[in-house]
């Protein structure tokens, strides 16, 4: 496997577990009937801190450190929707 393949698997791992810690903290909403998640406006803070101790527990090892841990839950936070796409389109379709 090349250089930038590996690069991007970590990145994508990366992304995936920012976004687990946030689900798991409550600051992103995951819609179960559509498999996507979305930030309804929450703080990332609970996302910081569940990210920190799970990196000081052992828990997370993916990230390079706690700076780089926190950058990437801020851009899962900040990216994503306010609301789960799929159930807007189906509202406002009715």
């Amino acid at each position: 496997m090349g250089q930038a393949k590996n690069a991007m698997m970590e990145e994508e791992e990366k992304q995936s577990m920012a976004i687990s810690i946030a689900v798991r903290a409550g600051v992103l909403e995951y819609c179960e009937r559509h498999s996507n998640h979305y930030n309804p406006g929450n703080d990332p803070t609970p996302a910081y801190k569940l990210g920190n101790s799970l990196m000081t527990s052992g828990e997370v090892g993916n990230f390079d450190n706690s700076r780089d841990m926190t950058d990437h839950v801020k851009e899962v936070v900040e990216s994503a929707a306010d609301e789960c796409y799929a159930c807007s389109d189906i509202r406002d379709d009715d």
